[in-house]
């Protein structure tokens, strides 16, 4: 979350891009997942793809070691790029910034 909050206030991310992101609580079955992946993982990260593994979710991540274990799980990844491309197909961006973000 640090990481969205510094580029949101440098002006490289909509400010309220996540405002309507549930948060979310983990069930025992998926703190016991979390805590079995690999401690190279941050314990976020750890905590987000328990959560994919078990709900059948997408994990969004750069970091290449946790897309690597996503990948051991099965469970489907994308990252920054992936998720822009995703916010202008389904125009998330306002108007006034989808020039900057969304090239067509």
């Amino acid at each position: 979350m640090t990481e969205y909050q510094v580029g949101a206030q440098s002006g490289l991310l909509p400010p309220d891009a996540w405002a309507k992101l549930p948060v979310l609580t983990l069930t025992e079955e998926e703190t016991r997942c979390a805590a079995s992946l690999p401690p190279r993982l941050g314990t976020g990260e750890r905590a987000c793809l328990a959560v994919a593994v078990h709900r059948q979710g997408l994990l969004v991540t750069d970091d290449l070691d946790a897309r690597s274990a996503a990948r051991e799980q099965h469970v489907p990844v994308t990252g920054t790029v992936g998720s822009w491309l995703r916010a202008c197909d389904k125009a998330t961006f306002p108007a006034s910034r989808q020039t900057r973000f969304c090239r067509t």
